[in-house]
């Protein structure tokens, strides 16, 4: 049976900080010509994954 994409975020939560960012540089390198915005290092993205990394080691911290 295929991991679920909860399961395959809780599994990557597992990982050092170092390979998670890894793994999510190279998960955005799969989408990246498909992305909305202009570029990986717009200021207003670069604010908007540092919103979603804190609320998610908000979520994982809130889950331990």
């Amino acid at each position: 049976m295929p991991a679920t994409r909860q399961e395959l975020f809780d599994s990557a939560m597992k990982l050092s900080e170092g390979d998670r960012l890894l793994l999510a540089t190279e998960l955005l390198d799969t989408v990246a010509d498909d992305l909305p915005m202009g570029s990986l290092d717009d200021p207003e993205f670069q604010a908007e994954l540092e919103r979603r990394a804190q609320r998610a080691r908000a979520c994982a911290t809130s889950a331990s």
